[in-house]
């Protein structure tokens, strides 16, 4: 696959998960939870990949982007019930999302490596947004994205 085909799949996913999330106006707890689910499942695989080739992954990779140090503020409020929390979200709104994300992968056969640079970029705004949240309202507030996101 040419660098313009994975570049063209990239930018495809980007677009699919930025108009499906402000179309349904997905709250940031939930494209969070889905994120972290496709950071495991990608990692997982990419690792096993290595492993088979006596490669080593780069830290990029396997870890969160750092964030920067004035988003990390620390936040003193009321402390959330993760149960309850999870009881709230829409599984269903998550699924569309999920499906989404593993459509637009998999219709332009997106490498793994590429598509998980994505979700880390998405990853490292949901924990910036999640880190200044003060209140539940706030964490099923839609996410926020840049306009030239």
């Amino acid at each position: 696959m040419s660098d313009s085909e994975d570049d063209s799949g990239v930018l495809f996913l980007q677009q699919q998960m930025v108009a499906i999330t402000r179309q349904l106006s997905i709250p940031l707890i939930e494209v969070s939870l889905v994120l972290q689910k496709y950071t495991k499942a990608l990692v997982g695989e990419l690792q096993n990949q290595a492993q088979m080739n006596g490669e080593e992954l780069p830290a990029e990779i396997l870890h969160p982007l750092p964030l920067e140090p004035s988003s990390c503020e620390d936040v003193v409020g009321t402390q959330i019930d993760p149960e309850r929390l999870l009881k709230m979200v829409d599984a269903d709104r998550m699924d569309i999302f999920d499906t989404v994300i593993r459509s637009a992968i998999n219709e332009h056969s997106t490498p793994l490596y590429d598509a998980l640079l994505v979700i880390r970029d998405w990853e490292r705004i949901a924990r910036i947004q999640l880190s200044n949240s003060t209140s539940v309202g706030q964490l099923f507030s839609p996410i926020e994205l840049s306009d030239d996101f």
